[in-house]
This record gives structure tokens, C-alpha cells and sequence, in this order.
């Protein structure tokens, strides 16, 4: 309602994801309950959305969803640097704001001109096509790398419902090996052993047991 541009959910701790998020991230539009009252209200969508933190985690539906930018300083404490080309980095960024705007415009220009070619770096995601077309086609075209170039790190390391998954998968193996199994004999299972891993039974979806989450 508030009409925000941008939103930053700065220095995060824990996994990042829910439903609502997921939802948000790709909406143009946003309806839902005003709080307080009961009455629904509709507003566009066009918030840039932003996360910063160590390790971030993702789950749900979310690591599909993020253009991730790595940032490793290679030193144990990063706030101790120093020796800056711009000391005051928002002070330049402000003073140098029309010429960053010019040289931005001017790469899209010339990538539209161009014929906007196709880069080559694999599939959009479902969802974000136009921006694949523009955006991530103009910095490909531009020789400065994809911007999607880390979300296989994503998927290999830092999304949790996968690595709960594999997990779960690897255990089923074990458990297992190759015999025809329902998800509730394998809860039974799992329930029957000395010490459940945690990730079986979630995985299997179901409500009707007493295993929680320790």
C-alpha cells in the first residue's frame, strides 16, 4: 500500500522462503486481507526485492527465484579494509548519477539495436521471460558474464528443501535398495528405528505421526 520501490531484508540468519515470498517475487499485483479490518485491497507490484547475509539458505520455491551475487573478500575480517578507489562510494554514486543512468540506457540501447541476440546461456526461468529477454540478454551481450552464472551453486549447495530431499532419497536407498515402498510404511519404518533422521518423514508428507521437529 505504501507503494515501496525497494525492499532489503538485510543480514539474514537462517533459511529464506516462504509461500507468500515465492508468490510475491513474481506478481505484478498484490490483493489481500487490510489488516484490522475486514475488507481486501489490490495494489501493483513492482518492488524490487533484496536480501543480504553469511551462507544464505534458501527453501521452497524461492532458489529458482534469486539472481545471487557472492562477495568474498578472501581476508577474516572484511570491515577492516581498506585503500578504496571511491572512499565514499554513495557520495560518488549520487554525484555520478546521470552518467551511470547515460552508460546503463546506452547498453540497452545498443543491445536492442543489435537485434537483441539470443545469449546462448542456457534457459530463462519460468516467469521472469522478459527480463531474461532484456536484462540478462543485454549484460550477456555486453561481455560482463551471466547474471544467472551462481544459481547452479544454489541448487548444489545452498537450497534446503533439495538437500533435505537428497537426503531423505539417500536414506530411502539404504532403507530400501530398489523394493516398492508407500510413504507410510516408510514412516512406519523410520518411527521404528533407534535414532529417525529428521528428514524422512517430512519428506514423505505426512500428518499422522508423532515425529516432530527437534
Amino acid at each position: 500500500m505504501e507503494g515501496l520501490s525497494c525492499v532489503l531484508l538485510d543480514n539474514l540468519d537462517g533459511p529464506l522462503g516462504s509461500s507468500a515470498l515465492a508468490a510475491a517475487l513474481t506478481a505484478t499485483s498484490w490483493r489481500d486481507r487490510l489488516l484490522g479490518v475486514s475488507r481486501t485491497v489490490e495494489a501493483p507490484l513492482t518492488t524490487m526485492w533484496q536480501s543480504s547475509g553469511n551462507n544464505t539458505v534458501f527453501r521452497g520455491d524461492l532458489g529458482r527465484r534469486v539472481v545471487p551475487i557472492d562477495l568474498d573478500a578472501h581476508v577474516e575480517h572484511p570491515e577492516d579494509r581498506g585503500g578504496w578507489r571511491y572512499p565514499d562510494l554513495l557520495r560518488w554514486v549520487r554525484e555520478h548519477r546521470a552518467g551511470l543512468l547515460v552508460a546503463a540506457l546506452t547498453i540497452l540501447r545498443g543491445y536492442h539495436v543489435a537485434g537483441r541476440p539470443a545469449h546462448r546461456c542456457g534457459p530463462c526461468k519460468g516467469s521472469f521471460e522478459g527480463w531474461d529477454d532484456l536484462i540478462r540478454g543485454a549484460v550477456v551481450w555486453a561481455e560482463f558474464g551471466d547474471p544467472l552464472a551462481g544459481t547452479e551453486r544454489i541448487r548444489r549447495e545452498d537450497d534446503g528443501d533439495v538437500a533435505a530431499l537428497r537426503h531423505a532419497l539417500e536414506q530411502w536407498g539404504e532403507a530400501f535398495l530398489d523394493q516398492p515402498t508407500t510413504a507410510a510404511e516408510a514412516v512406519a519404518a523410520a518411527i521404528r528405528r533407534p535414532t529417525p533422521r529428521a528428514p524422512t518423514i517430512p519428506a514423505c508428507g505426512t500428518r499422522s505421526t508423532p515425529w516432530r521437529r527437534g
